[in-house]
């Protein structure tokens, strides 16, 4: 008999009706049947969900004496189709030298998603695919991020206590690139030519000769029964867990911003999520101290913490990695719901944590062990399990009990919170971008300036223009010089890569279109044959309106609040 590598509790699901599986609540958002009675083997000691479009599993890269996690579809996809939910990207800013390892390991590029504007030094940490797949080149991958939302999720600094304690940036999705077979294992691309991605690429090559695939041979070619690299539905159901119960939403918590919602009637016992768990070092989640408008700043908790779990007294916090469950907040007291107020229960509070089936059986003795000790055993086995406390309904938010010292430091923080004094001047880039039509000059910005905290950036491809236009870069003749040169789109122009901050310096209008002349700026951290050459006045004309965006200027979006709530969620001494 094989053993699972995910085992649930031993829940056995009993409908108190014969009708009850066929109720209108337990109707999938597919409008699909899919309650205690469809769940396959559900009186066995794993609950199965049928149709599940996600799993993690024992990846096909591992040797005899490995076991790295990967992600399966459940389905078969074409090209095009979104892989998993969509989810939030969190951004690490000026990080100690300690945190390194696991920027190396973990973080993608900032100017893919727009947040290079954030800090001096940025990375973006990105849950669920892009933090559980396998990584090769990106030639030989099968999904690709493609899109991202930035905004508030209707928490304001001028009203709201929870201003700067979540990310603005949510809604990335990876798609497939190419079709893929059901059972089909999901594959990272990394561009070999980013200087971001060289220490993954060298790992890469490590792998192929942990693998022993030939030199040069890519990292997903592996033995023949693995060549296609997939696994059978049926197996990824007994072995694996699914990971597409859990969707993103607006929280119908007061203040909370967004939250995770069930996708499927889930009962009580099943695991609603299993997330790999990356420890990291306390002291290393702090920001460095820089200097800033001549000041030296202070160094505070990154906002990575408050997706975190950890305890007060521990020295390490562990970072969930599954997709979605980042968006899982903490519910409300009953007492303060009306609800059975001589208990101390949350009223909504739908799950609990509880070590995986692998985690326990490695290491029975895991209760035991503090959070330093668990954070030195292999990693690919620690896995925290989101256990469903009582039935969770299609559309159904999930939420967790933070735990006391979480609580305990939330009111603290509420008792001394109010809105920074100049709140109600703060305009976030995304608004003034949404209500203005015309963009004003530098002249007309010196009577009528656009609020403080933004400035204006354009897309724009300088290797691309130096090209198509002969612009001579590296040569001394140049410096001092103005070279103006005209805006040109190709398939790569809107890549936030390619967005820089630009001086507007005259608005045209010919035949009803208008468009715009700017001067183009470097930013740090852009590659180098985007860089201009020092002294070049570089001037680009015909740029269309699509092409100019309001950003954030440095530390001035909310998580950059020096009173921004910071905590981790506390792991239960019973898990």
């Amino acid at each position: 008999m094989a053993i699972s590598l995910f085992c649930t509790s031993q829940h056995t699901i009993q409908p108190t009706n014969a009708t009850e599986a066929t109720t209108s609540s337990c109707k999938n958002n597919d409008n699909t049947e899919i309650c205690a009675a469809d769940l396959i083997n559900s009186q066995g000691s794993t609950h199965k969900f049928r149709g599940c479009q996600i799993f993690l599993a024992k990846s096909t890269l591992n040797n005899s004496t490995s076991t790295r996690l990967g992600l399966f579809t459940g389905k078969a996809l074409k090209r095009g189709q979104p892989i998993a939910s969509p989810d939030i990207i969190i951004q690490l800013i000026d990080h100690l030298p300690s945190l390194s390892d696991f920027v190396s390991r973990y973080s993608y590029e900032p100017g893919q998603f727009g947040a290079q504007f954030e800090a001096k030094s940025v990375a973006s940490i990105l849950p669920g695919v892009a933090s559980i797949a396998q990584f090769t080149s990106m030639q030989q991958s099968n999904a690709v991020p493609f899109g991202r939302d930035v905004d508030e999720a209707n928490v304001p600094r001028t009203q709201k206590p929870g201003a700067g304690a979540l990310t603005h940036y949510h809604n990335l999705t990876f798609h497939a690139r190419k079709d893929l077979d059901a059972g089909s294992e999901i594959f990272i691309g990394l561009e070999e030519k980013e200087d971001w991605y060289q220490h993954r690429m060298q790992m890469i090559q490590e792998r192929e000769e942990e693998l022993g695939t030939a030199p040069g041979s890519n990292a997903v070619t592996g033995s023949n029964d693995q060549e296609k690299h997939e696994r059978e539905v049926d197996w990824l159901m007994d072995h694996g867990v699914c990971l597409a119960n859990l969707m993103p939403g607006m929280s119908t918590i007061k203040g909370a911003g967004r939250g995770a919602f069930a996708t499927r009637f889930i009962p009580k016992g099943a695991v609603v999520s299993a997330s790999p768990l990356i420890p990291i070092d306390r002291n290393a989640t702090m920001t460095k101290r820089i200097k800033l408008s001549g000041r030296v700043t202070a160094s505070k908790p990154q906002l990575l913490v408050n997706y975190c779990l950890g305890r007060d007294d521990s020295t390490v916090l562990f970072y969930p990695t599954a997709p979605v469950v980042n968006l899982i907040n903490h519910g409300q007291d009953k007492a303060k719901a009306n609800v059975n107020a001589n208990t101390n229960v949350n009223a909504n509070v739908n799950v609990k944590l509880q070590w995986s089936a692998l985690t326990r059986s490695e290491v029975p003795n895991i209760w035991s062990l503090s959070l330093e000790d668990i954070s030195q055993l292999n990693v690919t086995n620690i896995i925290i399990e989101y256990v469903a406390t009582r039935d969770i309904h299609p559309n159904d938010e999930v939420a967790l009990d933070y735990g006391d010292q979480w609580i305990d430091a939330w009111q603290r923080h509420l008792n001394q919170w109010s809105a920074p004094q100049d709140a109600h001047m703060y305009s976030p880039s995304y608004v003034v971008d949404e209500v203005t039509a015309l963009v004003r000059t530098e002249k007309e910005q010196s009577g009528h300036p656009y609020p403080s905290s933004v400035m204006t950036a354009c897309f724009y491809r300088y290797s691309t223009h130096e090209r198509n236009e002969g612009i001579a870069r590296s040569k001394s003749k140049l410096s001092g010089e103005t070279t103006v040169v005209k805006w040109k789109a190709d398939r790569r122009a809107f890549d936030y890569r390619n967005l820089r901050p630009c001086s507007i310096m005259q608005r045209f209008e010919v035949d009803g279109q208008i468009t715009y002349t700017a001067m183009m700026k470097n930013w740090n951290g852009m590659r180098k044959d985007e860089m201009i050459p020092k002294g070049e006045m570089h001037v680009v004309n015909t740029i269309p309106r699509n092409a100019i965006k309001f950003v954030d200027k440095l530390y001035s979006t909310d998580m950059h609040l020096r009173n921004a709530f910071r905590h981790e969620i506390q792991i239960p001494e019973n898990v």
